[in-house]
C-alpha cells in the first residue's frame, strides 16, 4: 500500500481525557506508524503544545472559540470555523478525510469534502445511530452524512445494521471493531491499587464507565445483596463519574451497602491498567433504554480481557461482538439481577474458569484486536475506496 495523506477532523482530541479523544489519538499514530501521512486538526486546549511534540504525527490547531456547537445549526452561521476548516485542509493537500464519529461539525466537513473534490470516511460507534436524538434538521444532516461518506467503519454488526436502516448502502459499510493498545493494557502487578483500598483478601468486580442507566451499574449495585450472601468478602469497585452518580449512591445505601461498594470517581488513563489488573471481575451489564441508546460494542471488555481477566456483559447491542460468549466472558439479561449475581458468583467460585475466560480474552486482544491489525484492515478499505 502506498502512502497516503489523510486528515483527521476532531472536536474532542488529546490531551483531553475521554474515551473519543483516545481512539482519536490511537488511529492517527497506527495510521502513521504504517506509513500513512497523517496530521489531525482539532481545537486549542490546555497542554496542547507538550502533547503535539510527542505524539509523533501532525497536529493542526484551531481556536476553541470558533467551535461554539451551541450555534452550530447551520452551515451559513458558522463562517469563521468553516473558513479555519477550509484554510487548514488547502493547506495539508489531503488525498482524504477522516472523520472519526458524527460531530456538529460534520456537515461542515462535507462542505470542505465537495470543495477540495476529495472523499470521507467516518466511523459509526453506536449512540449516534441507534438513538432518535435532536432535532428534524440534525437527523437529517445525520442521514446525508453517513449515507454520502465513501466508507462507514462500523464497530459491530449491530452499529452496521443501524447504519444500513439509515440508507447507507450495505457495500458502503463494514464491521470493524475498535482495537487496543497491548503494550498499555497488560497484566502487570497491581498491589498499590489493592493496598490503597484495601482489598486484600477481598473478591473484587469492578465497572469503569460512565455513570449513565444504560451502563447497567444500578443492577449490579442490586444484586450485591445477593452475591454477598454466597461470597461475603466481595466488594464492588465503580470507576467513573457521570449525571446518575447520586441516584446510585442512594441505591448503595438503601440495600446498606456502603462498606461493600466504592465510588472510585474518575479513573485517569494512566491509572485503569492497574484498576483491571485489581479486580477479579470485570462487569458492564449494558442494556437498551426505550429511546434506542444502546452500547455500540463495549472497548472496556477488551481492555479488561488484555489484562487478562474475565468479563460479564449484557446481552445487547454491540456487546455481544465484544464478548464470546463462554470463551472470553459471560453475557446475561442486563435486567435480571439473579443471573447478575449468578453469573459474578459463578466467576469469583471457579478460578480454573475464569482463569480460562480471561486468558482467551487476552489471546485474542494480542492477536486480532490490537489497534495495529485494526488500523491495517482499516488503511486496506481506505486504498480500496480511493482506487475505485
Amino acid at each position: 500500500m502506498r502512502s497516503r495523506k489523510i486528515l483527521i477532523v476532531a472536536t474532542d482530541f488529546k490531551p483531553k481525557e475521554g474515551g473519543i479523544a483516545e481512539y482519536i489519538h490511537n488511529k492517527a499514530r497506527f495510521l502513521q506508524l504504517q506509513g500513512e501521512n497523517i496530521a489531525v486538526l482539532a481545537p486549542h486546549m490546555k497542554n496542547d503544545k507538550q502533547f503535539d511534540k510527542k505524539c509523533g504525527y501532525n497536529v493542526i490547531r484551531y481556536p476553541l472559540k470558533h467551535l461554539n456547537l451551541h450555534n452550530i445549526k447551520t452551515p451559513f452561521n458558522t463562517k469563521k470555523l468553516l473558513l479555519k476548516l477550509y484554510i487548514s485542509s488547502r493547506k495539508f493537500n489531503p488525498d482524504c478525510l477522516f472523520l472519526p464519529h458524527y460531530m456538529e461539525i460534520s456537515h461542515l466537513c462535507m462542505i470542505i469534502s465537495i470543495i477540495l473534490k476529495i472523499p470521507y470516511f467516518t466511523t459509526a460507534h453506536g449512540l449516534e445511530v441507534s438513538t432518535n436524538r435532536g432535532n428534524l434538521l440534525n437527523k437529517l444532516n445525520r442521514k446525508i452524512f453517513f449515507k454520502y461518506a465513501s466508507k462507514v467503519f462500523c464497530v459491530s454488526s449491530f452499529t452496521q445494521g443501524k447504519v444500513v436502516k439509515l440508507g447507507v448502502k450495505p457495500e458502503k459499510t463494514i464491521t470493524i471493531p475498535n482495537g487496543i493498545d497491548n503494550k498499555k493494557f497488560k497484566p502487570i502487578n497491581s498491589s498499590e491499587i489493592k493496598e490503597r483500598h484495601n482489598l486484600k483478601n477481598r473478591k473484587v468486580i469492578l465497572t469503569i464507565a460512565r455513570l449513565i442507566r444504560r451502563k447497567g451499574i444500578d443492577k449490579v449495585i442490586e444484586s450485591m445483596p445477593k452475591v454477598l450472601d454466597k461470597i461475603p468478602n466481595t466488594v464492588y469497585l465503580i470507576g467513573g463519574t457521570g449525571p446518575l452518580e447520586n441516584e446510585l449512591k442512594n441505591l448503595t445505601r438503601k440495600y446498606n451497602l456502603q462498606d461493600k461498594v466504592v465510588f472510585l470517581g474518575h479513573i485517569p488513563e494512566r491509572e485503569k491498567t492497574r484498576y483491571y489488573n485489581a479486580c477479579d471481575v470485570f462487569i458492564m451489564p449494558s442494556r437498551e433504554l426505550k429511546n434506542g441508546d444502546t452500547e455500540g460494542f463495549g472497548l472496556v471488555f477488551l481492555e479488561a480481557n488484555a489484562c487478562g481477566k474475565p468479563v460479564v456483559g449484557g446481552r445487547s447491542g454491540g456487546v455481544i461482538d465484544a464478548i464470546i460468549k463462554d470463551k472470553t466472558g459471560l453475557l446475561i439479561n442486563p435486567l435480571d439481577t439473579d443471573e447478575i449475581a449468578k453469573a459474578i458468583c459463578s466467576l469469583l467460585m471457579n478460578k480454573k474458569s475464569s482463569r480460562k475466560l480471561g486468558s482467551i480474552g487476552k489471546q485474542r486482544t494480542q492477536k486480532k484486536l490490537n489497534w495495529s491489525s485494526i488500523t491495517f484492515k482499516m488503511r486496506k478499505e481506505i486504498e480500496n475506496s480511493l482506487n475505485l
